[in-house]
């Protein structure tokens, strides 16, 4: 089993050299970090019906559909969840002095807001980006193609701001078309991605220098504005209390003890190996130890979705030990979960999820939130995605300069006065039914990046 580790691990150092072109930038030790509020909304009712049916779903069906994805694609869902408000957790940004509401996306790498060239209805019914002398639009078209909808948009700059982070022209796209319903019912502006930077390929254009289309971290590290290479995730587990966004480092006190660190498998994605599930006392090997993990499991630290996603092959005989009845009447009989994962130190960590942890409970209803799809990504590694059902019980931490994952317990008892948000009506807002044309367990199905 170590042999078996230490290969996975120089599996992702291999990866991490061959395609993290960025690794080994000179970081300035500047400032302080930087907090930024993560407020949660509850979805709806009828949503939440949606999501509970879709996990159903997933549980019950006799084949799984292989879900191909590009590897600096969104992950994409089943068609099915396109519409449904997967996407619970939001914050601000200002682009160009202008206020938007997105969510903080590990698992996208551009940041997209709608433009006010865009007279579509979804464009119409948020907050618009206008022209102005803050502001340069770039001409030729970006065509981002989802499940159910569209987005068409050009390139832009303008300085944008998080929180008192600000970076001097930054690339984003800046939607001129959004086609489908998805977009008009969303209450999100747009999507801040915080992946690694071939997410943000889509943006690149022929000619253009190697520091274009940067992710807003990695912009804001090359200009010295972050204290440290990396930001972090503290995922709140109640409705009316915030998470955070980190940028330059962490919080201490938004986490229990210290964070293990895993290195890194991908240019694209936030990813590191897996080596075993467990419920209760049932053990699944996921390192593919007779292929000399060939095959092994890798996950996707993913703030852009609601559920642990987990392929068949390996959730398949866990899951029974793990299902909770619809009326919650079995959830004291159900089991820890347990995912194993090999630290760059050689320990390893297992993330333990009670049943109070991994159980979706509201209004007397229960649903186990862990989804069973197939994500097919390119090379031969099977992919798990470690959403918000993992991530609300462990702190996340994503370091640019070393392309390393690391998570700690979070603290759920903290005293941390967390910013909120900067609007007048956010107790209304909160209440207001919220679609996001980016969902949850959506990853954008095809782009094309036309000059």
């Amino acid at each position: 089993m170590t042999t078996i580790s230490a290969l996975g691990a120089l599996l992702c150092v291999a990866a991490t050299f061959a395609f993290g072109q960025d690794v080994g930038e000179v970081v300035p030790e500047a400032g302080e970090t930087v907090m930024v509020g993560l407020h949660r909304r509850l979805r709806s009712p009828e949503t939440h019906a949606v999501l509970t049916d879709f996990i159903a779903h997933t549980h019950s069906r006799e084949t799984h559909p292989i879900v191909l994805v590009d590897e600096d694609s969104r992950l994409v869902s089943e068609v099915k969840l396109q519409n449904a408000d997967l996407v619970e957790y939001f914050g601000q940004v200002t682009v160009g002095g202008q206020l938007f509401t997105v969510v903080y996306d590990t698992g996208s790498g551009i940041l997209w807001v709608p433009g006010g060239d865009c007279h579509d209805e979804a464009c119409q019914t948020h907050n618009r980006l206008a022209i102005d002398d803050h502001v340069t639009a770039e001409d030729g078209d970006v065509v981002i193609q989802y499940g159910t909808g569209s987005i068409v948009g050009q390139r832009a700059v303008a300085n944008v701001q998080v929180g008192n982070v600000e970076v001097a022209q930054q690339d984003f796209l800046m939607s001129t078309q959004e086609n489908g319903p998805v977009f008009a019912q969303g209450q999100f502006d747009g999507v801040f991605g915080m992946g690694r930077k071939a997410l943000a390929r889509l943006l690149v254009k022929r000619g253009d220098v190697d520091s274009r289309a940067d992710p807003f971290y990695i912009s804001a590290i090359k200009q010295g504005k972050l204290h440290k290479p990396e930001f972090s995730f503290y995922v709140s587990n109640t409705e009316n209390e915030p998470g955070a966004m980190v940028l330059g480092g962490v919080n201490p006190n938004l986490m229990l003890g210290s964070v293990a660190w895993h290195t890194g498998c991908s240019d694209s994605f936030w990813m590191m190996e897996i080596e075993s599930l467990t419920a209760g006392s049932v053990t699944v090997d996921t390192s593919d130890a007779a292929g000399g993990g060939f095959s092994s499991l890798r996950g996707i630290a993913d703030t852009g979705t609601s559920l642990l996603v987990m392929p068949e092959q390996f959730i398949g005989d866990l899951l029974p030990s793990l299902n909770v009845e619809d009326d919650c009447s079995n959830i004291d009989e159900l089991v820890d979960f347990t995912i194993a994962m090999r630290a760059k130190d050689g320990t390893l960590q297992q993330y333990l999820l009670t049943p109070d942890d991994y159980v979706i409970a509201r209004g007397g209803y229960c649903k186990t939130g862990i989804a069973i799809m197939d994500i097919a990504l390119p090379g031969h590694h099977p992919t798990a995605i470690l959403g918000d059902v993992f991530l609300r019980s462990y702190y996340s931490v994503y370091n640019h300069e070393r392309n390393e994952v690391g998570f700690a317990r979070a603290n759920h008892a903290h005293n941390e006065d967390i910013p909120t948000l900067i609007e007048d009506d956010l107790p209304e807002m909160q209440a207001e039914q919220v679609r996001l044309s980016k969902v949850g367990l959506a990853k954008v199905d095809e782009i094309t990046n036309e000059d």
